[in-house]
């Protein structure tokens, strides 16, 4: 069974039609200053069961175990989100950590924090990382976005520089960490076997460049922070209809109202009441092609 995951290339909706564009929206929403620290407990039982729909089949012919030794990767860390990597499971190389989203913004670097596992003489533990850009399900060349690292002596926190690429395409899409052990070769393929080493998928939510919350683009929501009564306006004089939609932190569509008239002259009640404490995303979609997006804290 596959795992749930929303899909947040499938967040923008067109102005009196609820079909799905494509995926500015979450990306636009989850700014860069609005990370936070997760540590999840691994799922022991994969079972093979991929978030991703990436190639998990045969990715190794051994795994991430020798002779009572553990291989592969044991810890991951970026963007604020971190994970222990055990070696347990059915099977024990591959991990679906699809419910892990890391929120990164297209030209950015990033410090990507490893630990490898091994014993005294293992030399070599080789990974790599791609992001599925395109949504297609084929990790190439052009999705690599940490190349042919090389993470030793084991058991050591290593630290990697890694950098969106400016021209990135916002929204959500898979990313996958795979190692190779044992071996003096680099992690070339996303899913050829090999002998020894372990396979991580995960969720990159990309932020368009250049967008925060300065932006002309940002919606005022005011008081903010506030008790869940809040005024909604734009700095823009446009009074054509709008569809106002709010998303919480985990992505989930909370609260959507139609035709609303929003402009600089003309505010409208945005009534978050019945919602509880925490931050919020807001997401205003105009008639005519137009958007605004504003983060909302509720506090009571």
């Amino acid at each position: 069974m596959k795992m749930m995951r929303i899909n947040y290339k499938k967040l923008i909706k067109k102005c009196n039609d609820m079909k799905i564009l494509n995926g500015v929206i979450f990306a636009l929403l989850l700014t860069a200053q609005v990370m936070y620290s997760q540590n999840i407990d691994p799922d022991l039982n994969n079972d093979l069961k991929s978030g991703s729909g990436i190639c998990t089949d045969n990715l190794y012919s051994v795994g991430c175990y020798m002779s009572g030794t553990e291989l592969g990767l044991s810890y991951w860390e970026l963007a604020g989100i971190s994970t222990d990597i055990v070696c347990e499971g059915n099977p024990d190389w591959y991990h679906d950590f699809t419910n892990l989203n890391h929120q990164l913004a297209a030209g950015e670097p990033y410090t990507l924090k490893i630990i490898a596992n091994g014993g005294v003489t293992i030399a070599y533990e080789y990974f790599e990382v791609w992001i599925d850009f395109n949504d297609d399900l084929q990790l190439t060349d052009d999705e690599i976005v940490l190349d042919d690292a090389l993470c030793i002596p084991a058991h050591v926190l290593k630290e990697y520089e890694m950098t969106i690429p400016d021209d990135a395409n916002p929204g959500s899409h898979v990313m996958r960490m795979r190692s190779r052990s044992l071996e003096s070769q680099p992690v070339k393929d996303p899913c050829e076997t090999y002998t020894y080493g372990s396979c991580c998928d995960f969720m990159a939510t990309i932020l368009p460049a250049g967008l925060n919350e300065s932006h002309p683009k940002t919606a005022l929501v005011y008081p903010n922070p506030g008790d869940g009564l809040f005024t909604l306006s734009t700095r823009m004089s446009d009074n054509s209809p709008a569809n106002v939609t709010v998303f919480d932190g985990m992505g989930r569509q909370v609260y959507y109202r139609q035709n609303v008239i929003i402009s600089n002259s003309n505010p409208s009640l945005l009534d978050l009441q019945d919602l509880p404490e925490g931050i919020y995303f807001l997401y205003v979609d105009k008639c005519n092609d137009d958007w605004y997006f504003s983060k909302v804290l509720i506090q009571k």
